[in-house]
């Protein structure tokens, strides 16, 4: 379905497989011009420096321009404002298309009143060690 929207626009997707063992290299190496995968919900700051900054893995070819970088900075500085100066990181590489997002899987966890869960930091359904029993 994806190789068919994108062909309806001019894009040729040429769809492979990368290996688990030198995937890392592979990347750090600009062997894929393009990738999908999933990373983690993380924190503002976390997230720019594995996929949007000049020294992200998940930017290989170390693209950037200086409105860009001047965006990274003030969510670096910006203290308890970093949250909010992270949007603007995050609509200026939406609106450059830099990602193309398909979906966000909706992920659900249970428990009653017999369980207490404890949220846990970049990470959409808590490990399994966030769970005790209800006192």
């Amino acid at each position: 379905m994806v190789q068919q929207q994108l062909a309806d626009v001019g894009i040729t997707l040429k769809i492979g497989a990368a290996l688990t063992n030198t995937f890392t290299s592979d990347v750090a190496g600009q062997k894929y011009t393009t990738m999908y995968f999933s990373l983690f919900q993380g924190q503002p700051t976390v997230a720019i420096n594995q996929i949007i900054s000049t020294k992200a893995l998940y930017n290989p070819f170390k693209n950037a321009s200086p409105e860009l970088d001047a965006k990274i900075d003030a969510v670096r500085n910006g203290g308890a404002d970093a949250g909010k100066l992270a949007q603007d990181v995050n609509k200026y590489v939406v609106e450059q298309a830099w990602f193309a997002p398909l979906f966000r899987v909706n992920q659900m966890y249970y428990h009653n009143a017999k369980v207490n869960v404890t949220p846990q930091i970049q990470q959409a359904v808590p490990s399994i060690y966030n769970y005790s029993p209800a006192k």
